[in-house]
Protein backbone atom coordinates (compact mmCIF):
# COMPACT_ATOMS: atom_id res chain seq x y z
CA UNK A 1 0.00 0.00 0.00
CA UNK A 2 2.82 2.39 0.87
CA UNK A 3 4.48 1.69 -2.49
CA UNK A 4 1.29 2.58 -4.41
CA UNK A 5 0.98 5.83 -2.49
CA UNK A 6 4.61 6.70 -3.23
CA UNK A 7 4.15 5.93 -6.93
CA UNK A 8 0.97 8.00 -7.00
CA UNK A 9 2.70 10.98 -5.41
CA UNK A 10 5.65 10.62 -7.80
CA UNK A 11 3.26 10.49 -10.76
CA UNK A 12 1.44 13.63 -9.61
CA UNK A 13 4.75 15.41 -9.08
CA UNK A 14 5.91 14.58 -12.62
CA UNK A 15 2.53 15.71 -14.00
CA UNK A 16 2.62 19.08 -12.23
CA UNK A 17 6.26 19.74 -13.11
CA UNK A 18 5.49 18.99 -16.79
CA UNK A 19 2.40 21.20 -16.69
CA UNK A 20 4.39 24.04 -15.12
CA UNK A 21 7.15 23.84 -17.73
CA UNK A 22 4.57 23.82 -20.54
CA UNK A 23 2.73 26.79 -19.01
CA UNK A 24 5.95 28.80 -18.76
CA UNK A 25 6.78 27.92 -22.38
CA UNK A 26 3.35 29.18 -23.49
CA UNK A 27 3.84 32.48 -21.68
CA UNK A 28 7.29 33.22 -23.15
CA UNK A 29 6.69 31.68 -26.57
CA UNK A 30 5.67 34.19 -29.21
CA UNK A 31 4.88 32.70 -32.61
CA UNK A 32 5.57 35.99 -34.46
CA UNK A 33 9.05 36.29 -32.97
CA UNK A 34 9.72 32.64 -33.83
CA UNK A 35 8.54 33.18 -37.43
CA UNK A 36 10.70 36.30 -37.79
CA UNK A 37 13.73 34.53 -36.36
CA UNK A 38 13.19 31.51 -38.65
CA UNK A 39 12.58 33.70 -41.72
CA UNK A 40 15.75 35.70 -41.12
CA UNK A 41 18.06 32.68 -40.74
CA UNK A 42 21.06 33.01 -43.01
CA UNK A 43 20.34 36.63 -43.96
CA UNK A 44 22.81 39.48 -43.54
CA UNK A 45 21.55 42.81 -42.22
CA UNK A 46 19.25 44.44 -43.07
CA UNK A 47 17.02 41.41 -42.70
CA UNK A 48 13.63 41.27 -44.42
CA UNK A 49 10.92 38.70 -43.67
CA UNK A 50 7.58 38.39 -45.46
CA UNK A 51 4.84 36.27 -43.95
CA UNK A 52 1.12 35.76 -43.84
CA UNK A 53 -0.99 36.16 -40.72
CA UNK A 54 -1.22 32.35 -40.54
CA UNK A 55 2.57 32.00 -40.78
CA UNK A 56 3.00 34.64 -38.08
CA UNK A 57 0.42 33.39 -35.59
CA UNK A 58 -0.92 30.00 -36.70
CA UNK A 59 -3.29 28.59 -39.30
CA UNK A 60 -6.40 29.69 -37.40
CA UNK A 61 -5.65 33.41 -37.94
CA UNK A 62 -6.38 34.95 -41.34
CA UNK A 63 -5.58 38.63 -40.72
CA UNK A 64 -3.88 41.05 -38.35
CA UNK A 65 -4.69 44.67 -37.49
CA UNK A 66 -2.51 47.11 -35.55
CA UNK A 67 -3.36 49.50 -32.73
CA UNK A 68 -0.79 52.27 -32.24
CA UNK A 69 -0.19 54.51 -29.19
CA UNK A 70 -2.79 57.12 -28.23
CA UNK A 71 -5.58 55.60 -30.31
CA UNK A 72 -8.96 55.88 -28.67
CA UNK A 73 -10.46 52.46 -27.90
CA UNK A 74 -13.90 53.53 -29.14
CA UNK A 75 -12.46 54.49 -32.55
CA UNK A 76 -10.54 51.20 -32.73
CA UNK A 77 -13.65 49.18 -31.84
CA UNK A 78 -15.70 51.02 -34.47
CA UNK A 79 -13.06 50.49 -37.19
CA UNK A 80 -12.52 46.80 -36.37
CA UNK A 81 -16.08 45.97 -35.36
CA UNK A 82 -14.89 44.40 -32.10
CA UNK A 83 -15.31 44.91 -28.39
CA UNK A 84 -11.76 45.08 -27.03
CA UNK A 85 -10.20 45.01 -23.60
CA UNK A 86 -7.43 47.48 -24.43
CA UNK A 87 -6.41 50.74 -22.73
CA UNK A 88 -9.01 53.48 -23.22
CA UNK A 89 -6.54 55.74 -25.01
CA UNK A 90 -4.47 53.07 -26.73
CA UNK A 91 -1.21 51.45 -25.75
CA UNK A 92 1.62 53.38 -24.11
CA UNK A 93 4.07 55.27 -26.36
CA UNK A 94 6.57 52.41 -26.17
CA UNK A 95 3.99 49.73 -27.06
CA UNK A 96 1.76 48.65 -29.93
CA UNK A 97 -0.95 46.01 -30.11
CA UNK A 98 -1.46 43.38 -32.80
CA UNK A 99 -5.00 42.02 -33.10
CA UNK A 100 -5.24 38.62 -34.81
CA UNK A 101 -8.59 37.83 -36.44
CA UNK A 102 -10.12 34.65 -37.83
CA UNK A 103 -12.89 34.11 -40.36
CA UNK A 104 -15.44 33.28 -37.65
CA UNK A 105 -15.25 36.62 -35.84
CA UNK A 106 -12.77 35.40 -33.24
CA UNK A 107 -9.81 37.53 -32.21
CA UNK A 108 -6.89 37.76 -29.80
CA UNK A 109 -4.53 40.62 -29.11
CA UNK A 110 -0.84 40.74 -28.21
CA UNK A 111 0.99 43.78 -26.87
CA UNK A 112 4.54 44.28 -28.12
CA UNK A 113 7.24 46.63 -26.91
CA UNK A 114 8.14 48.83 -29.85
CA UNK A 115 11.79 48.17 -29.03
CA UNK A 116 11.14 44.53 -30.10
CA UNK A 117 8.47 44.76 -32.82
CA UNK A 118 7.46 48.19 -34.10
CA UNK A 119 4.19 47.99 -36.01
CA UNK A 120 3.69 51.78 -35.90
CA UNK A 121 6.77 53.57 -37.30
CA UNK A 122 4.94 54.28 -40.53
CA UNK A 123 1.24 54.10 -41.13
CA UNK A 124 0.91 50.83 -42.98
CA UNK A 125 -2.24 49.30 -44.43
CA UNK A 126 -2.49 47.20 -41.24
CA UNK A 127 -3.15 50.29 -39.12
CA UNK A 128 -6.71 49.70 -37.82
CA UNK A 129 -7.32 47.58 -40.91
CA UNK A 130 -7.10 43.77 -41.05
CA UNK A 131 -4.47 42.55 -43.51
CA UNK A 132 -3.30 39.06 -44.42
CA UNK A 133 0.33 39.72 -45.45
CA UNK A 134 3.14 41.40 -43.53
CA UNK A 135 6.71 42.41 -44.31
CA UNK A 136 9.14 43.24 -41.52
CA UNK A 137 12.70 44.55 -41.67
CA UNK A 138 15.45 44.70 -39.07
CA UNK A 139 18.56 46.86 -39.55
CA UNK A 140 20.79 45.15 -36.97
CA UNK A 141 20.81 42.57 -34.20
CA UNK A 142 19.91 45.25 -31.62
CA UNK A 143 17.24 46.96 -33.75
CA UNK A 144 13.52 46.18 -33.53
CA UNK A 145 11.62 44.40 -36.27
CA UNK A 146 9.73 47.15 -38.11
CA UNK A 147 6.61 46.62 -40.19
CA UNK A 148 7.55 48.09 -43.57
CA UNK A 149 4.73 46.79 -45.75
CA UNK A 150 1.33 45.18 -45.30
CA UNK A 151 -1.58 44.27 -47.52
Amino acid sequence: MLRRTTLGIAGLTVFFVTLSVFSIWLVVHDPLMDALRDGAKGQDFPQVVQLSAAEAYGDHWTSVAVICPAEDRELVEDRLGLSLDTPEYGPAEDENIAVMLDDDGGFESVTYKRSEVDWCSGYQEAHLNPVGHLEFSRASEDAPWVLVKSY
